[in-house]
């Protein structure tokens, strides 16, 4: 009876082994954003070899529709256009902020031998470039201020938004007159940390000299060589 038991314990545990999955995590990979479509971001051949497979034996688990990735003959491939931030807004990658945007591939290879199933993770990392243009949410904007507002007198201004990451976000502000003039009387303040945006009164106003001033704002970014954003700023004096 103990016999029997044994071998029959012996059976199960040798089908449980068989049968078992073992998995492997490889190599962190990255590709930009924008990258053309069919780019190789992983050659899986070699690990597959060592595997002792052919490329044939080895798919991708849970591919989503939104997934940018492909597996092909042992290459892991740019399937569509791969929009970092798109992909950050719908919260598609992990991570799915302006610092990070990752994802994880798994694929399953069946072997010739036990374990059977192998289980390859590959995570791939998503670089940003400097694709996004600064944008204000109006293209013109009107302020009325009174003549006798004092010198230092302080507005803020609406600031533009970048959805790239910091390394290529906003980095300053420049305030110019559309008909080439010089005006000294406006100048503006850009705070990095705050963010803020302020126009600065810097000489006295006289509405009878001057009724209405017309800037051109625009908003600069990290890029090399930069993007930039505009907005007409129209000034009215009362």
């Amino acid at each position: 009876m103990n016999m029997l038991l044994s071998l029959f314990l012996l059976i199960n545990f040798s089908i449980l082994y068989s049968y078992s999955i073992v998995s492997q995590i490889l190599s962190p990979v990255s590709i930009f954003e924008e990258s053309p479509i069919s780019t190789i971001v992983v050659d899986l051949r070699p690990i597959l070899q060592t595997l002792d497979v052919q490329p044939h034996q080895a798919a991708l688990l849970h591919s989503q529709p939104s997934q940018p990735f492909e597996y092909i003959n042992g290459y892991i491939r740019l399937k569509f256009r791969l929009d970092r931030e798109d992909y950050v807004q719908k919260r598609l990658c992990i991570g799915g902020n302006v610092l990070q945007c990752n994802f994880t591939l798994t694929l399953t290879v069946n072997l010739n031998q036990t374990p059977f199933n192998y289980i390859l993770s590959q995570p791939i990392s998503c670089h940003d470039i400097n694709d996004m243009i600064p944008k204000f949410s109006q293209s013109e904007e009107k302020l009325f201020m009174a003549e006798n507002v004092p010198i230092g007198h302080r507005i803020p201004l609406e600031t533009a938004i970048d959805l790239d990451s910091p390394p290529y976000g906003i980095d300053n502000y420049r305030l110019e007159t559309i008909n080439g003039n010089e005006q000294y009387q406006f100048s503006i303040v850009y705070d990095n940390q705050s963010r803020e945006l302020e126009l600065i009164v810097k000489e006295k106003l006289d509405r009878e000299q001057i009724e209405k001033y017309v800037f051109k704002l625009i908003a600069i970014d990290r890029g090399h060589p930069p993007n930039i954003g505009t907005q007409i700023l129209t000034i009215e004096i009362t």
